[in-house]
């Protein structure tokens, strides 16, 4: 990568905000060091949510905590419960990060949309297929808080191919959650790869198949 070009693009006038600090100079350095950046625009909305695909492997993760201190843009990401404990549990604690108990998705969908009504500017991150490994579904918790919030819908695709991670235009839901979700899969052809292909959710794998073969991403010009 140029060392002279910017790793992530401006942010909107609404997006939320944080001080990372000594960690947003430390994220900046990793991302130029692994060579990746972050491209494409934020919406100018106060309240969105962030589907992020694929996700198959904990380095999804990773980039997105150093995307998110790059920036300082304050995204509570919905992550499994048990990432909440321990001293790096405080860490992602201090990033604004939701531990989330599956057993009751439905309730938390509800308190997360309270979440969206008490706060004049709340961003939401969320992969929508749940699991890094062979996801049979697309889960629609995005698609019901989106609606409870009147918030706009944001894919976010990380393409370990060229090493971007690709914020794509938002969208405002409609009543149909099967629409919205095949809307979300078709941004993936061209804009997502994942680090483990054996492991896409069934729905990803699908979407991203043409000719009975994955379709790569294409890179950018410079």
């Amino acid at each position: 990568m140029n060392s002279n070009y910017p790793v992530h693009p401006p942010l909107s006038d609404a997006a939320p905000r944080f001080n990372a600090g000594i960690f947003g100079a430390l994220a900046r350095k990793l991302l130029r060091l692994h060579g990746w950046r972050i491209v494409g625009e934020f919406p100018d909305r106060h309240k969105v949510v962030m589907a992020g695909f694929p996700h198959t492997s904990n380095w999804d993760g990773y980039f997105a905590i150093l995307f998110l201190l790059s920036m300082g843009l304050r995204i509570s990401l919905i992550i499994k419960k048990s990432w909440m404990e321990g001293p790096f549990g405080r860490f992602l604690a201090w990033m604004n990060f939701i531990g989330v108990d599956r057993k009751n998705p439905a309730g938390f969908a509800k308190q997360v949309a309270d979440e969206f009504r008490k706060r004049e500017s709340f961003w939401l991150g969320v992969t929508p297929e749940g699991t890094r490994s062979n996801a049979r579904e697309i889960k629609t918790g995005f698609h019901r808080i989106a609606r409870a919030a009147d918030a706009v819908v944001v894919p976010v695709c990380i393409d370990f191919d060229n090493k971007y991670i690709r914020v794509l235009p938002a969208f405002d839901t409609t009543e149909d959650a099967e629409t919205d979700t095949r809307r979300l899969l078709a941004s993936l052809p061209g804009n997502a790869w994942p680090h483990h292909p054996e492991k896409l959710s069934i729905p990803a794998r699908e979407a991203l198949t043409a000719n009975g073969e994955l379709v790569r991403a294409r890179p950018l010009d410079h």
